[in-house]
């Protein structure tokens, strides 16, 4: 919303994230990355308002991941339904308060690349 990120806190990790999560058996990473935004902050939009990002590969726990990362553009801030369980807090912020924070690979990636 407004050029600005939408981030989260998760109970189980210090660092910022966007919503995210796995994809599940027989899902593409586009309806994981639709549903996941609906499941951690209430946010439910049609799969054409997702843009893919950017893909990467992350390297942890001794296993490869691969991460499709998709951008939503919001012309109106919207109201955030947090559960307060898996994710504790979600804001709006700028890419240059975010650089300031402690971020996640893919968030900390997504910054270094597109703003």
């Amino acid at each position: 919303y407004n050029g600005q990120l939408l981030l989260v806190e998760n109970s189980y990790r210090p660092q910022l994230y966007f919503p995210s999560g796995g994809v599940r058996s027989g899902e593409r990473p586009l309806e994981a990355a639709q549903r996941e935004l609906k499941e951690e902050v209430g946010l439910d939009l049609p799969p054409e308002r997702f843009s893919l990002a950017f893909e990467m590969q992350l390297h942890h726990n001794n296993l490869r991941d691969r991460v499709s990362t998709y951008e939503v553009l919001l012309k109106e801030l919207p109201q955030l339904a947090i559960d307060r369980r898996e994710v504790v807090t979600g804001r709006f912020i700028t890419a240059n308060e975010a650089r300031r924070l402690d971020l996640g690979a893919v968030v900390r990636e997504y910054v270094n690349r597109m703003m």
